[in-house]
């Protein structure tokens, strides 16, 4: 059963009520924080599913990996399917494409093309655990290449986020 169909966005089968649908929602967002891992490098060739290095640091295992190529290899994001599906559709599709195996071991690895991969990482943390801490720090560039990121994946950012990147890149050029 797809993520779509079993939170009731799906009309070809039957599904959770509204508010049903809302509460699970709530509840996955809610452990989110506990969920977020840093990314790590992999140097030479990208394999299409990776075992994660230190299973056991993670309060809840990914399902798979986001891969940002980078010189010489990527840049590995494990990433937790069901969570970032509830932000975006274009998301959910791309974990449709690439199923996971459900056992946390060969997670499937997924080559990202978006216009900013520096700001990856500052999307995953604003949208896991609602961090927005490092934006100060960053660039007019990077800012706006944060917002692209959003729009690019098709996430509707959490409440306040594009108006904090605005108000932020209106500070710099002030």
């Amino acid at each position: 059963m797809s993520l779509s169909t079993y939170l009731g966005t799906s009309t070809d089968s039957p599904s959770l009520s509204a508010g049903e649908a809302f509460f699970m929602k709530e509840k996955i967002l809610s452990h989110a924080p506990s969920a977020f891992a840093r990314p790590f490098i992999l140097r030479g060739l990208l394999p299409s599913a990776i075992d994660l290095p230190d299973i056991a640091e993670y309060s809840i295992i990914p399902t798979h990996c986001f891969a940002l190529p980078t010189s010489g290899g990527a840049k590995l994001f494990p990433v937790h399917s069901l969570f970032l599906s509830l932000r975006s559709q274009k998301l959910a599709q791309i974990f449709e494409d690439h199923p996971s195996t459900g056992s946390g071991f060969d997670l499937p690895v997924i080559v990202l093309r978006i216009p900013s991969p520096k700001t990856f990482y500052a999307l995953l943390a604003c949208l896991y655990t609602g961090s927005r801490r490092d934006w100060s720090r960053m660039t007019s560039e990077d800012l706006s290449g944060l917002a692209m990121n959003f729009l690019a994946l098709g996430i509707t950012p959490p409440f306040g986020v594009l108006s904090d990147i605005d108000i932020l890149l209106q500070q710099k050029h002030a």
